[in-house]
């Protein structure tokens, strides 16, 4: 990677997934803990919906493709769901 990714980047990168998960009940906090990787952190509120939040593996191509679009390709990216979310080990 040729620059450094700054969060503000990053977040304008993300903010038409954070507002859809907004409207679903659920929070996306992120963070780059160095240059080349990012981690997003899925959080559930009291009235998440279920049903509604996609499976990991869906969410990390979403994720992966809104970086891109932003010139952000080469992230290594951490999901993190929350515990029983779709797609998720236990």
């Amino acid at each position: 990677m040729d620059a450094m990714v700054t969060p503000p980047a990053v977040e304008s990168a993300l903010v038409p997934l954070s507002s859809a998960l907004e409207a679903d009940g659920y929070r996306m906090a992120v963070s780059a803990p160095d240059r080349d990787s990012l981690r997003v952190e899925v959080i559930a509120g009291p009235e998440a919906c279920e049903d509604c939040l996609v499976p990991k593996t869906m969410m990390v191509e979403m994720l992966r493709a809104a970086l891109t679009a932003a010139g952000l390709k080469d992230l290594l990216l951490d999901l993190v769901y929350p515990d029983g979310g779709p797609g998720t080990s236990h």
